[in-house]
This record gives C-alpha cells, structure tokens and sequence, in this order.
C-alpha cells in the first residue's frame, strides 16, 4: 500500500470532516459539571423577579430625607419589618415613613432608596432613657429599633412607636436592585457548545433546574499492541517494558471529559487484532490504536484495515514524531492508530484524537483545535530535522511574554519529557532554533 504522507493540517482537516452529529442525552444537575451544554439556556424570568434589598437597612423615600444633614436631623416613622424571604409589605411607604428591610428582602411599593443601617440613628426616648430597642449611644453603635413583633399567625405588626433618624440625603435608587438588574426574561445565558462550569450550574440551578441538556460523550476505547508489552502490576520480565501508553490515553480523555475504556493489550498477531477490531468497532465510536503502525514485519495495522474495507483519511505524516501515525474509518468507527513511542503517542493524541473528540463531545469545532499562541523560545534547540518537528515543552509567563523551554532533548521514546509538559512547540525543518526565536505553541492545558 502506498502511504503518501501528508501535512499535520491537512491531516486534522480531513479528520474533522468525518466527525458525526453529537448526540443529547440529559443528566441531573450534580452530574453535569464539565458536561458540553447541548440546549441554549434562555431566561425564563427576570433575575431577580422583584425590587430587593441590596443592603440590611430602612426603605425609604429618598425626596423625604433631601435636606438632611449633621445638623439638621429627619425623623422618620418605622411602620415595619420586611426580611429576606417575606412576601412585600402589604402597604406602600408614605411620607415621613421608614420600613426596615434585609438584604433581599422586597422593597416596599413607595419607597425607592435604602438607607444603610450604618447611616442611621434610632430616635432617643423623650426621657433620654432605654427602651424598646436602644439609646442614642446604641444606636451609634449600629443597634436598631425592632420594627415590628410578629402576632397569632405570624402576621406582621407595626410597632408605630418606633422611629429613626437620617443625618444625611441618599439618592434615589441607592442600594435597591432592580427587577432584571441580574438577568432580563428572554436573555440568552448560555449557548450550546458551551463547558459547564461551576458559575453555569448556578445559572441553572437559580432558574429550578434539576437536569440539563448536554452531549452525550462518544464512546472510546483503547486497544495496546506489541509482544513486549507488560500491564502495569505485574513482575517485570527480560525484554519486556510496561505498557504506559494506555493509561496515559485513558486519562487524557478523562480529562476532556471522555470516559474510556481499555481493552487490554494484543499481541502481534493478526488473528488477534482482527478479532479485537471484529468485536469493537460496534461498539464504540472511536479506537485508538497504539503501536503496530509502521511497515515491520509485525506492524499489522494497515494490512487489516483493508481487510475490514476501512476507509483510510491519511496514513502517513509530513512531522515528527509519529510519522506512521494513520488515521481509518471502519464502518461507522473512527479509527486513530497512534506510533508506539510514547511522546508520539502523545503528539497524535493531542493534535488529532483530541479535536475529533471535542468535536463529537459537541465544543465547536473552531474551539475543539488545540489553541495556539505565539511564544519566545528560552533556550537553543539544535536537532536538525528534514520534517517539521512537535516537542514537549514547558511554557510560562515572563512579564507580558510567553516563553518555552523543551522538557528534554525532543527524542520520541523518551517518556520523562511528557510529565513536565504544558505545550507542544512546532519546530520547522532545517538545523533547529536559537535562544529567543518566535515559534509556534500549542497550549495542552486547556479543554475547549
């Protein structure tokens, strides 16, 4: 079979064309933080629904303390007592009147400021005494006139004896929240495509959801070949080395989101991977291969891909590492076949697995591209290469600038450099790069 090799972005353009409609699915509410939003989230009420508190306080009219000031104190009448929670007080404010309300609590129909607890003054008794609530001294401590007493069936009553005084005007619509301030009926909140965050499940639970929309995550599973492979837990054995490729897959995709599976390792007999790809390709959505890609006499792969009638999109790649790497639609399955090393396994995954996946997991497919940006790279790095070469690196910021170092020496079975690395560098062809060159990053540490 010919493998005409073509580039890392023809190469994810052709992977994206197959990528299937998402599917929905509704999950409770506790269950869908991380989910992708499958249904708009339009409001269905004004947030909040009615003029509240936005601070503990006295509802008041603002024109009734205009003139007030240190030296010329108002006098206002507290004819009740809203909470948050209470229905709104069951008569409007009048002139000369005052409503003690919390935070959240309904504002009184007439009134259209509120006076902030620290900014008032109970009205001292005639006697100069102690009554009912407190002196002038509590009152500069911010003690308060209980408004009102709660009677048979917990209705309110006015305590009409209870009164404040303002020393100073307020504006009109200070520290009242308006209906729709928040959120205003009919405004969409939150598009499909979207992540759930924390901050979007508040939204839904605000409205009184219990269950959301959300895409339902593509079914993945990852197969290991190679004669060489041990799991990981059992006795090390002359000539073998423990599979890490597969645990690593698995968590990537937990990671984005993706629960999959592992279906053990295969060796290399094509027997075997044909009875694994036989029994698989129904039941998932996506494989994903690693090893058994090349052209070796135990690389047997491709061969059954054109046993199954796979449709191959590329096989292989103008890059390093993962030149082998091959991508095949078996039936309704997508097939990722991945090199063997590690940090081409690695590569693959991120540059083409995952985009396929967040694509079908429903993140638009502008957003489901690994994202790039432009870095300074910190140090030299001088393999040559006749292909452009992906390397693990480390980026952070310095200052404004966003620079990169490599984790290692850019070599594809050396697994120590995956641990450290938040980036994949693109170096272009030729002798390498000098401290301080431009290149191009791929930011692995952000899911969509």
């Amino acid at each position: 079979m010919e493998r005409t090799p073509v580039s890392m972005e023809e190469a994810l353009a052709r992977i994206l064309r197959h990528v299937p409609p998402p599917l929905k699915e509704r999950v409770g509410l506790a269950e869908a933080a991380g989910r992708i939003l499958a249904e708009p989230l339009v409001a269905e009420a004004d947030v909040p629904s009615f003029r509240r508190a936005g601070v503990d306080g006295y509802a008041v009219r603002a024109q009734d303390v205009l003139g007030a000031a240190a030296d010329r104190p108002i006098r206002l009448r507290v004819v009740g007592t809203v909470q948050a929670g209470d229905p709104p007080l069951d008569r409007p404010v009048g002139p000369g009147e005052a409503v003690r309300v919390m935070t959240g609590a309904p504002v009184p129909d007439g009134a259209d400021a509120v006076v902030m607890l620290e900014h008032v003054e109970p009205e001292a008794p005639a006697d100069g005494g102690d009554e009912a609530g407190g002196a002038s001294e509590a009152g500069k401590a911010g003690v308060f006139f209980k408004a009102e007493s709660r009677g048979a069936g917990g209705r309110r009553a006015e305590a009409s004896s209870a009164a404040i005084v303002v020393r100073r005007p307020i504006e009109t619509g200070k520290n009242v929240i308006e209906p729709g301030e928040d959120v205003r009926r009919g405004e969409r909140l939150l598009s499909p495509g979207e992540r759930l965050r924390s901050g979007a499940i508040a939204l839904f639970a605000a409205y009184g959801y219990s269950s959301v929309a959300v895409f339902r995550p593509p079914r993945v599973v990852v197969i290991s070949t190679g004669d060489e492979l041990l799991e990981p837990g059992v006795p090390p054995a002359p000539g073998k080395i423990y599979d890490s490729n597969a645990p690593m897959l698995v968590a990537a995709l937990r990671m984005l989101g993706v629960p999959a599976d592992r279906y053990g390792i295969v060796p290399d007999r094509p027997e075997a991977l044909g009875a694994a790809f036989r029994l698989l390709v129904d039941r998932y959505d996506v494989l994903i291969t690693t090893g058994g890609v090349s052209d070796g006499d135990y690389d047997w792969v491709h061969p059954l891909i054109a046993e199954l009638g796979g449709e191959v999109l590329f096989s292989r790649l103008q890059m390093k590492p993962g030149q082998p790497t091959s991508v095949a639609r078996l039936g309704r399955a997508m097939l990722f076949a991945l090199a063997g090393y590690p940090v081409a396994s690695f590569v693959g995954f991120h540059l083409f697995v995952r985009p396929f996946v967040l694509s079908a997991l429903g993140v638009p497919p502008e957003r489901a591209r690994m994202p790039e940006a432009e870095a300074t790279l910190e140090v030299p790095f001088g393999r040559p290469s006749k292909l452009p070469r992906v390397v693990p690196v480390r980026y952070r910021f310095d200052g404004p600038r966003l620079v990169v170092r490599p984790t290692g020496r850019g070599r594809s079975s050396h697994i120590a450099e995956l641990a450290p690395a938040n980036g994949l560098m693109v170096v272009p062809p030729g002798e390498g790069l000098p401290e301080g060159a431009a290149v191009r990053l791929f930011v692995l540490d952000a899911f969509d």
